[in-house]
């Protein structure tokens, strides 16, 4: 039955083919096929042309109840596919979210973001750069805490569930509060208020006061889940490169924490978070649905206008253009840096 229902599905083309670019579109399409289908009388359809198929599918129809009732249901098949096209039916918006930048990308973008600022503080030991770039590559998956399937949000079950939770909520409520008249009617969560600079910013700055305040364990613990975060999404070897940085640092009579001035450590920390934000922001950017950075600025009207490139230099989230040349480039581009082939110092 159900082979004979996706069947049914198919005779119309465009819902064989799969032509439609937007998720919204090709649902539509299935609910305005359920509504036709729904009301068709069945000696119309190709499959009630047999005795015995007509006979079958009268049948389950008339277990629906009566004309009245089918009527009603098409009717309200139809007012949820309205409702999906505009973006304001929650049960099948969370079916259809904003297809996301893929996490390990992000971690790979931080991670040449961390290398990069650790090459600008003063003769960074071996295992300080190894943390700083490791811990920024975890940091640059915080700003997907806002998508309940995100790699940010799925690291520690129900905790960083309940942290997403509380994030979107708080997103959607800025978002109702501070939407201008020129903004789109959205649900406020993916890619607004942690997709802004100013979150990325605070954050870097509520982490760097938390170490202030709890010292060299809380920098570690920060450090930590940013480690976790990095090895979620690019792999294990993450940690192996954090436990060999912390062999070499304890060879040497310390900690990469200890190893950097205790004065600078809430800065440096803190500075991290914000960088990986900020380059999670850059890299969403570039995509097409682009990213709300500069709010509460209003553009155009708009308080959250989203910035993104000209049509022609934007890129598909998750698309083969990011699997095969985005995130490559980056592994290299991490890889020279580390290694010293390329350094900002050597530009300078």
């Amino acid at each position: 039955m159900v082979e004979r229902c996706f069947n049914q599905c198919k005779v119309y083309r465009g819902i064989a083919t799969r032509y439609d670019r937007l998720v919204r579109d090709y649902l539509g399409g299935l609910g305005l096929v359920g509504l036709l289908d729904w009301l068709r009388d069945p000696s119309d359809t190709p499959y009630g042309q047999c005795a015995g198929t007509r006979r079958r599918s009268t049948a389950s129809r008339s277990s629906c109840g009566d004309v009245g009732k089918r009527i009603r249901a098409a009717k309200s098949t139809c007012s949820a596919a309205r409702e999906h096209l505009d973006g304001r039916c929650p049960n099948v918006r969370r079916a259809t979210t904003i297809v996301i930048m893929m996490g390990r990308s992000h971690a790979a973008t931080g991670w040449c973001a961390g290398l990069l600022v650790s090459s600008c503080t003063d003769h960074p030991s071996p295992p300080v750069v190894a943390l700083m770039a490791c811990a920024t590559a975890g940091f640059a998956l915080l700003p997907d805490l806002d998508h309940r399937s995100s790699t940010a949000s799925r690291l520690l079950g129900p905790f960083t569930r309940l942290v997403s939770w509380a994030l979107r909520q708080a997103s959607s409520a800025v978002y109702a509060r501070t939407r201008a008249p020129g903004d789109r009617a959205r649900d406020g969560e993916h890619r607004h208020l942690a997709h802004t600079a100013l979150f990325g910013v605070g954050l870097g700055l509520v982490t760097a006061l938390v170490v202030a305040v709890g010292g060299t364990p809380a920098a570690l613990a920060v450090l930590g889940l940013g480690v976790l975060l990095a090895a979620a999404a690019l792999g294990v070897w993450v940690l192996g490169v954090v436990a060999v940085a912390l062999v070499l640092a304890s060879l040497a009579g310390g900690t990469p924490v200890a190893a950097v001035d205790p004065e600078q450590a809430a800065f440096t920390v803190g500075g991290l978070v914000a960088v990986g934000c900020l380059v999670h922001d850059l890299g969403d950017l570039v995509t097409h649905s682009g990213v709300p950075l500069l709010w509460p600025l209003r553009i155009r009207g708009q308080a959250w206008y989203r910035i993104r490139p000209p049509a022609g230099l934007r890129f598909r989230a998750g698309g083969p253009f990011e699997s095969w040349l985005v995130f490559p480039g980056l592994i290299v581009t991490g890889a020279l840096l580390l290694f010293g082939v390329v350094s900002p110092a050597s530009g300078g």
